[in-house]
């Protein structure tokens, strides 16, 4: 009978942040340039956003933020590969490729929104916390509570667990991945921890989280798409850092197959 090892949260939150702390340099290579096109675009559109909407402007601002999410996710992939056992970290001024995990981990998309749902919460905290106060009455109250306490217990369990694919894909790179035989092997692998992953996310990027809504609204828009870009990309990598980390605590990481050669040649 095996069982399942416990994962440590505060363990895996701190070393999460000591992987972005102790290695600067990797972490700008693999941020820079998500960052930079995130404050590029938020210097383009940011001083047009108090007019009247333009369907064209419109547009190519879904493209950007497609666009945007796009490279966190090129951003997601790299970190949480470098962040697992085995990693070898790319060389070169950009730690980001496009390859078969990159593709996947995009087409899940849905998955990498999931990670951002710590950033929505205190968004509908103040979309509802007025309601309340003003007495809400029927679905104006109901329906924002339902959706804020299913968000976050028991959605958050579910949607937490299923994000570990995320790390399964970039740790296979450009080898296959038998979707429905890794799908099933991770949920297996986060049973009996959901909430304990659930916490290591919302722990690990709260400081992030706080430093978005405290920055003040009355900075210039260079300042306020240059912090954007900045701490959007450094919650990509605490959050998608923190995964790996619990991925790997909880049995998931598997020895690379040239490493296993290796082994069996050296045997």
């Amino acid at each position: 009978m095996t069982t399942t090892p416990t994962l440590p949260v505060i363990g895996t939150v701190v070393q999460a942040w000591k992987l972005v702390l102790a290695r600067p340099r990797y972490a700008i290579r693999t941020g820079w340039i998500p960052a930079l096109a995130i404050f590029g675009i938020g210097a383009a559109f940011g001083g047009v956003n108090g007019g009247s909407p333009d369907p064209g402007e419109a547009f190519w601002e879904m493209i950007a933020a497609i666009a945007n999410f796009a490279l966190l996710a090129l951003a997601l992939v790299a970190w949480q590969r470098s962040a697992l056992p085995h990693a070898k970290l790319r060389k070169g001024t950009s730690a980001l490729r496009l390859g078969r995990a990159e593709v996947l981990a995009m087409l899940h998309f849905p998955l990498v929104g999931i990670l951002f749902i710590p950033v929505l919460l205190p968004a509908l905290s103040e979309i509802l916390l007025p309601l309340l106060r003003q007495g809400g009455t029927g679905r104006d109250a109901v329906l924002p509570l339902a959706a804020f306490v299913v968000l976050v217990f028991p959605g958050g369990l579910l949607l937490t667990r299923a994000t570990l694919i995320l790390v399964a894909i970039a740790e296979a790179g450009q080898h296959a991945v038998p979707l429905m035989q890794t799908a099933n092997r991770v949920w297996r692998l986060g049973g009996g921890s959901s909430i304990r992953l659930l916490l290591v996310l919302y722990l690990s990027v709260i400081p992030v989280v706080a430093a978005m809504f405290v920055v003040p609204d009355t900075l210039p828009d260079l300042a306020l798409a240059a912090m954007s870009g900045v701490l959007l990309t450094l919650y990509v990598l605490v959050a998608g850092g923190a995964l790996s980390l619990a991925y790997a605590a909880l049995g998931g990481a598997q020895v690379p197959a040239a490493l296993r050669k290796a082994r069996r040649g050296a045997a």
